[in-house]
Parts: structure tokens; C-alpha cells; sequence
């Protein structure tokens, strides 16, 4: 039971928030601008929740990565998501994940897109994305939604091993 008088509730989330902090998490990101990719990996290169930041440039060499993953060092934890990619495009992927017989549709997939037009974000959700992201304009707005994602999707929620 929680103890919402004195100490006892901040000592636990303190105790609480520790203990997952040595939970790492392997991030894929499926990114087809290199300009963007090296963003998110400034903005989460002093982030201890990531073990590791892998890159695939479309749909088909994120599946190639998923499948080699499956087999060698363990799948993603977490898929960031662009949808406006050649070959095969988010949207393309998206379907492909979130299929009853994937043995990827369990991954959270967040869309991370400058896309901010409604038909974008209702089918990004009807095709079953956790969440959904327009890229922000400035550097530092990023790296705050960034920390709101570590601190919702590896504090807060529990994912699956």
C-alpha cells in the first residue's frame, strides 16, 4: 500500500525509479533522413535507459533487422517510427508489425513523423501504433519529449521481454 503521508511514498518511487534505471532498453529507429536519425541520436546520447540506438532506412531493413534480431541478440524494446520513407513506408511497416501472426506486434511502435494531418494519425492508429509524435521544430523541445518517453515507456509502463 502506498503511504501518501511523510517520506515513505518518495523513498519508494526514489528505490522504484532506480531499480528500473538498470533496465536498458534497445531502441530501432526506421529513418530514412540521415539529418533526422543524427538528431535523435544527439538527443538521446547522454540517455543511460538506452543500451543501444539502431538505425534502419526504410520498412524492408527494419523487417531484415527485426528477423536478424529475433535470432541473435533479442528484439527491440521500443520501434521510432518515421512514415514517410522510399520502398517500403511507415504505414507498410506498420501493417506488417501489428499483424495477429507477427512475432513483432507485442514491440510499442511510436510514429515519429512531421506528418501532422488527421488522416496520418487515425490510420497510424487504426494500424495499431502505441503512440504518435510530430517531429517538433527545435532541438531542446525534442530532447524534453524524448525524456517523456524514457520516463513513460521504461518507468511507468512494463514491456515485454
Amino acid at each position: 500500500m502506498i503511504d501518501l503521508k511523510g517520506e515513505h511514498l518518495t523513498e519508494s518511487l526514489t528505490v522504484f525509479h532506480q531499480r528500473r534505471m538498470t533496465e536498458r532498453a534497445n531502441i530501432l529507429l526506421v529513418e530514412d533522413s540521415e539529418t533526422d536519425a543524427r538528431l535523435v541520436e544527439l538527443a538521446v546520447r547522454d540517455a543511460q535507459w538506452i543500451s543501444s540506438l539502431d538505425t534502419a532506412v526504410d520498412g524492408e531493413k527494419a523487417l531484415e533487422y527485426l528477423e536478424k534480431s529475433q535470432e541473435g541478440r533479442g528484439l527491440p524494446h521500443l520501434i521510432l517510427l518515421d512514415l514517410n520513407m522510399p520502398r517500403m513506408n511507415g504505414f507498410e511497416l506498420l501493417q506488417r508489425l501489428k499483424r495477429e501472426d507477427s512475432p513483432f506486434r507485442r514491440i510499442p511502435v511510436i510514429v515519429l513523423t512531421t506528418s501532422s494531418a488527421t488522416e496520418d494519425v487515425r490510420k497510424a492508429y487504426d494500424l495499431h501504433a502505441n503512440s504518435y509524435i510530430c517531429k517538433p521544430g527545435d532541438f531542446r523541445t525534442f530532447e524534453k519529449w524524448l525524456a517523456t518517453l524514457e520516463d513513460f515507456w521504461f518507468q511507468v509502463t512494463r514491456l515485454v521481454d
